[in-house]
């Protein structure tokens, strides 16, 4: 694949145009990056895919739960789906996260966390299902000094 057109490129004299890779073994490593990433980017994929696949049995025995205990209506969801997209004032059947400011660092932050991902602020009165997205409090690690490592793992 990569490998192939790198080749033809070559062969064809047009490598002093084309930046990058020259060698045989150049080209291989490369087409062996490539094919990697692609095989990752292929697994994520489909672990989305698993995702959404479980979400939507999840939201079907929900609501046949509460047609079953509760007697909600087909029409009542649908007006109710419709007030919740209608919040970000699009009907356009997405859920748009609006955008607040952090009371303590005055950053600017999405209103589905709970937290400030900045200064770590806890912001206060969030509804079950933000609190729920947010995910359990996070412990404050500070570093020790005397281990610190660079970001690439040098010593700092």
């Amino acid at each position: 694949m990569v490998l192939d057109l790198v080749t033809t490129l070559l062969a064809a004299g047009m490598s002093s145009a084309m930046p990058g890779p020259t060698s045989d073994v150049e080209i291989r490593r490369t087409d062996s990056v490539a094919d990697a990433s692609m095989q990752r980017q292929g697994n994520r994929v489909r672990r989305f895919e698993d995702s959404i696949d479980r979400i939507t049995l999840l939201n079907m025995a929900l609501w046949s739960i509460l047609k079953e205990k509760l007697g909600v209506s087909d029409d009542e969801l649908l007006k109710r789906v419709e007030e919740i997209d209608l919040s970000d004032g699009k009907l356009d059947g997405k859920v748009r996260v609006q955008v607040t400011v952090c009371p303590h660092c005055n950053r600017q932050m999405s209103c589905k966390f709970l937290r400030c991902l900045y200064c770590g602020y806890t912001i206060p009165n969030q509804n079950a299902v933000m609190k729920v997205m947010a995910g359990p409090p996070v412990e404050e690690k500070v570093p020790d000094t005397k281990t610190a490592q660079g970001k690439w793992g040098q010593e700092g």
